[in-house]
């Protein structure tokens, strides 16, 4: 991930709005022991030109906020919502955000960059009222300008961010827009890029493609903690282009088509030693008696029983729900640093050096026309180059 620094000679000259809290941008640094910074941060960038650039790592995957992030910036930044680009989830170039999961991204985004985008406004209010000499109090921004109504003045936000290399932190303070006075949030905004997904033209990852790129399929067991006994693999060793990968207990294969791939790891026999299982029918006793203590604190309010004590009518029920466990995903190749796909190739320094795929989007979507990132490789035996295991009990 780029500092600030490095940012800023990213994206030029210009007005920068950084959203980074005291002691962020270190927690930011150690993300594996503080995955959860105490607030999620987001920079936005005004240019020469006008051009207003929001990066965030929050994602598009379908629930629209690309469109509802870019409104919250349009109206506290009084601009068109046309011209607020977001550049999401690339990772060379946005805040450490944590991902996007648990509907986060309305109620814990959508406000830091309300603010990002009031902070910017009210610097732009002060640029004009520097320029022309004038009352602030009696400016007005809007449309991506500032105007003063009392001599008919008028300034771009462009013209006012040029030859300008301006940082400037939100405050804790800043004024947003109240809910009754909004004109852009709230209202419709077509989806961007609909008709290219109508048509067909929007390329997925899984649209994408590199020269000499295999696709794999995993063999797995009937249950967890499966161990393999044995395996005859040679009608999958038969097909052209195939190859069978076994370390230890993993089992795979790969080929030049996912079809192909699927057709071998279909033909492979394999015979597992399992180890018991909990059935559907004890599983929520079974967790409830295995859990694992983790650190998260306990929120603890009011007293439970004094509740039910003074409650009037009790109703006493146990409910259950089907068990859906998420399960973690293990590479050992450094990932790109952007969330495309990606050819990782090994260095002389045992490093791995990873080139971004080109995608559908327009060049001007993002500051970086390409992406590049090396890793070292570690050595052998490493936690980072052995295959992890998940807890054997569930956490609480």
């Amino acid at each position: 991930m780029l500092d600030r620094r490095d940012f800023l000679g990213t994206v030029g000259g210009g007005i920068v709005v950084l959203l980074v809290p005291e002691g962020a941008a270190a927690q930011q640094r150690d993300a594996a022991h503080n995955p959860f910074p105490p607030e999620l941060d987001a920079w936005l960038h005004i240019d020469e030109t006008g051009a207003v650039t929001v990066f965030t790592g929050k994602v598009e995957v379908g629930q629209g906020v690309r469109a509802s992030l870019a409104q919250a910036v349009a109206e506290e930044l009084r601009t068109p919502v046309a011209g607020v680009r977001l550049v999401m989830g690339d990772t060379a170039l946005t805040p450490y955000d944590m991902g996007t999961f648990g509907s986060r991204s309305t109620p814990y985004m959508a406000p830091q960059l309300r603010k990002a985008g009031a902070t910017a406004r009210e610097l732009l209010l002060d640029l004009a009222a520097e320029k022309w000499n004038a009352d602030r109090s009696t400016l007005v921004a809007s449309g991506g300008a500032v105007a003063d109504p009392k001599t008919g003045q008028s300034v771009s936000y462009g013209a006012l961010a040029a030859g300008r290399k301006l940082v400037h932190t939100i405050p804790g303070d800043v004024a947003l827009t109240p809910a009754d006075q909004w004109k852009v949030l709230g209202t419709p905004l077509p989806k961007e890029n609909a008709t290219a997904i109508v048509t067909g033209a929007h390329r997925y990852p899984s649209d994408m493609t590199r020269p000499g790129m295999l696709h794999g399929k995993i063999v797995r067991p009937a249950s967890f903690g499966a161990k393999l006994a044995s395996v005859d693999t040679s009608k999958a060793e038969a097909m052209p282009g195939v190859k069978v990968v076994r370390d230890g207990d993993f089992l795979g294969v790969t080929a030049p088509h996912p079809r192909l791939a699927a057709r071998a790891a279909a033909s492979i026999s394999a015979q597992w030693t399992e180890v018991p299982q909990p059935s559907n029918a004890d599983l929520v006793e079974y967790l409830r008696h295995n859990m694992e203590a983790t650190a998260r604190p306990e929120i603890e309010q009011g007293s439970v029983e004094k509740a039910l004590s003074e409650a009037e009518v009790k109703l006493d029920e146990t409910y259950t729900v089907a068990y859906i466990a998420r399960t973690a995903r293990w590479s050992r190749v450094p990932p790109s640093p952007n969330g495309t796909v990606a050819t990782s190739r090994p260095g002389p320094d045992r490093s791995v050096r990873s080139e971004c795929v080109p995608s559908s989007r327009k060049s001007s979507e993002s500051p970086s026309s390409a992406c590049t990132s090396s890793s070292r490789t570690p050595d052998r035996g490493t936690a980072a180059n052995t295959p992890a295991k998940p807890p054997s009990r569930p956490r609480a």
